[in-house]
């Protein structure tokens, strides 16, 4: 029996922790058994984080557990640095799970000094590594890496959410929400982070500030599902605009609860920039939304146009921009033909124990 000890970043609440809750959390392969290590908190000061780190690093050396395989998170350093230590002391085979990357390794290397310099660490000294796009194979394979030794693992869905009915919740959460009948619910899921001179959210509200100037915007209302830094912010901008009152925030919810908001849109977009890290991620909701039956709007690159083979299944845009005119010419049965085959094609290669059985399966070669 091989043992596999996941160390995780992040507490469990967010993406990066759901992502390999879901992947390693439960295998049902009897060959293997896993032991989870997860930080109750991370935000509070720096001391506070290091002492998360110390913990993570005395817990992965601890020598009462035997250990065959480190499984940890490449961009989070309280995961990534215990792994570099118990590589480079106890010779532990070290699996790197890449799911976010804020560095374009080659163009950049980064400097001891820098936070990148860990995570670019991660992936020279890992055995195996776990990517969630094709792009960042690429640049795992730029660095060294050996074909065999890179394998694309995606974020992926609950299959429980493509099997059930939302009718009637749909009926519910949209009165208990207080969306009109007649309204078109535009639906975001996701972090509200805040970067410099941007946040999330924001080419929403300028979306909604365009459809008022051409007196549309009565038809429409946005429900942004989603907690972070940036969500204040968010909502004082829609003021600013004058549009807040066509906006519901929900703050935050939990994962079990998503599907149910979901279920009173009726759009469903996945604005993206054109930054680097936006565009070698996996997108949880993009396959969720896709998997619900919703129509989706989102990017025409990086992960978000290869997941959705191209704009088969989903609406693609080349710039957020233009989302507002999208939103006024969308052909209802050319929604409705990307949404029914899309359904089944995330049904097919993204559910979690696809996923989950093509990393094991990895994992034992």
């Amino acid at each position: 029996m091989r043992s596999i000890v996941v160390v995780y970043g992040l507490p469990e609440k967010y993406a990066t922790s759901i992502r390999l809750k879901k992947l390693l959390g439960d295998t049902k392969d009897k060959n293997i058994r896993t032991r989870q290590i997860i930080p109750i908190e991370w935000e509070g000061s720096i001391v506070k984080k290091v002492s998360i780190i110390l913990r993570n690093i005395i817990a992965v050396l601890d020598p009462r557990f035997e250990v065959d395989i480190l499984y940890v998170s490449a961009p989070l350093i309280a995961s990534s640095i215990p792994g570099i230590i118990a590589k480079l002391l106890k010779k532990t085979l070290l699996v790197v799970d890449w799911d976010d990357a804020f560095v374009d390794f080659r163009k950049k290397k980064p400097r001891p000094w820098e936070i990148s310099f860990w995570e670019y660490l991660a992936i020279k000294f890992a055995d195996k590594v776990v990517v969630v796009s094709p792009e960042l194979k690429k640049i795992a394979l730029h660095l060294g890496k050996n074909r065999d030794d890179v394998i694309y693992v995606p974020n992926g869905i609950d299959m429980e959410i493509s099997k059930q009915k939302y009718g009637e919740e749909r009926e519910k959460m949209r009165k208990k929400l207080g969306i009109r009948d007649d309204e078109i619910v535009v639906g975001f899921v996701g972090r509200i982070s805040r970067r410099k001179n941007t946040f999330v959210g924001k080419e929403l509200v300028d979306c909604a500030g365009q459809l008022k100037t051409s007196n549309m915007l009565e038809y429409f209302r946005f429900l942004i599902i989603g907690f972070g830094e940036g969500l204040e912010t968010l909502k004082r901008y829609a003021e600013e605009k004058g549009v807040s009152n066509k906006f519901i925030f929900t703050g935050y919810v939990e994962h079990s609860e998503i599907p149910f908001y979901i279920s009173a849109m009726d759009i469903c977009v996945v604005p993206v920039g054109k930054k680097f890290t936006d565009t070698v991620r996996s997108s949880f909701k993009l396959k969720e939304f896709i998997a619900m039956g919703k129509p989706v709007i989102t990017v025409h690159y990086g992960s978000f146009s290869y997941e959705t083979r191209n704009g088969k299944f989903a609406v693609l845009i080349d710039d957020n921009s233009e989302l507002p005119n999208v939103l006024l010419t969308l052909d209802a049965k050319i929604l409705r033909k990307k949404a029914v085959s899309g359904r089944k094609f995330i049904r097919t290669y993204y559910s979690w124990e696809y996923l989950k059985d093509k990393l094991v399966e990895f994992l034992n070669s």
